[in-house]
């Protein structure tokens, strides 16, 4: 791998850590309204969840949790982003690249990650994989 995108490879290896402490913290989230109100949230409904909204929804002191558990989550996803957009400003495209994103469900961003943890795939080798996943990938 070329030394310069070493740098990128651990902007997506620290990508990797926030976002699984973010779903930590949405999990405890669902799992602490849950608990304290019989309610079950889905995760597009935790996402939107507003502070005055939790204030309302769980007793006192167990809000004051809510809240900060709320703040963290909408850090780590903010931290996200930034990395993202550091990564993609970064990223030297390859033709492995270009070959990964080309599968469904395949982003830029897990594009990259594959891309780069994995080093330099050979062309031949990459177009079997690819043909393989895709035929995997329910196509609606």
């Amino acid at each position: 791998m070329p030394k310069d995108q070493r740098g990128v490879r651990d902007l997506l290896r620290r990508r990797m850590l926030l976002v699984h402490q973010r779903t930590l913290h949405h999990l405890s989230l669902q799992s602490l309204i849950v608990r304290h109100t019989g309610q079950q949230f889905s995760a597009n409904q935790i996402k939107g969840l507003e502070q005055d909204y939790l204030n309302e929804l769980l007793p006192e002191p167990i809000c004051v949790g809510g809240q900060v558990t709320l703040q963290a989550m909408r850090w780590f996803e903010q931290s996200v982003k930034l990395l993202e957009h550091e990564v993609e400003k970064r990223l030297q495209i390859r033709q492995d690249y270009s070959l990964l994103t080309s599968i469904p469900g395949v982003g830029k961003i897990l594009g990259a990650t594959i891309a780069l943890e994995t080093g330099e795939i050979y062309p031949s080798s990459l177009k079997m994989l690819v043909r393989w996943l895709q035929s995997l990938t329910p196509i609606t």
